[in-house]
């Protein structure tokens, strides 16, 4: 049985849908992070996903902002997890837009939120007291000019608020996540997440 290494890499912090870019994203210097050739992060002994690199605080690219790292799935998907305690599985959109009243219809997620430099698609947690747990999102889908009309939020106005006046905005449609589709599991597996070398 191969040695898992493990990996600490500082404190967890929640992260909002806007991430950082990947390694080797637009904007992104790749040579900052580590080449660590073909790894793959293990959830009690089994794959999860392939190593990309770590997970980078905006405006600053030399730091790591968390334990976080981005992992690219079996089909092709960009995800992330945490290194560290609490182990967090998929970084969480904290606000999920819709295209009718009472958060129903079309799924949206901010055109700002999402990063498309790698991958097919992405896949990201949902808002806390949403019924699905994930969705995920096209890569060469392109932004749409959308009028929303709701929105679900955990911060803030917490729960389903609809706009009294709808408006338009720039946004990605989001699918409920589907394993077979994405690769990335439906549920969280249990931690801890370890660095390792490939199967």
């Amino acid at each position: 049985m191969k040695k898992l290494i493990t990996t600490c890499i500082g404190l967890a912090v929640l992260v909002p849908l806007a991430f950082a870019e990947p390694p080797e994203g637009k904007g992104n210097n790749k040579d900052q992070t580590p080449d660590l050739g073909p790894v793959q992060v293990y959830a009690q002994g089994t794959p999860i996903g392939r190593y990309l690199g770590a997970v980078l605080a905006d405006g600053d690219r030399q730091s790591v902002q968390s334990a976080a790292v981005w992992l690219l799935s079996d089909m092709g998907y960009v995800f992330t997890v945490d290194l560290a305690p609490p182990y967090r599985f998929l970084h969480q959109s904290n606000e999920i837009y819709f295209s009718e009243p009472h958060c129903e219809g079309k799924v949206w997620a901010n055109a700002q939120g999402l990063s498309w430099t790698a991958g097919v698609g992405t896949v990201v947690a949902a808002p806390d007291g949403w019924p699905v747990y994930a969705y995920y999102s096209l890569r060469g889908q392109g932004p749409v000019q959308g009028v929303v009309w709701s929105n679900f939020s955990d911060t803030g106005n917490i729960g389903c608020n609809s706009d009294s006046e709808p408006h338009m905005s720039e946004v990605y449609e989001l699918f409920p996540n589907d394993p077979a589709i994405t690769g990335v599991p439906d549920l969280a597996p249990a931690g801890p997440y370890v660095l390792g070398p490939p199967e």
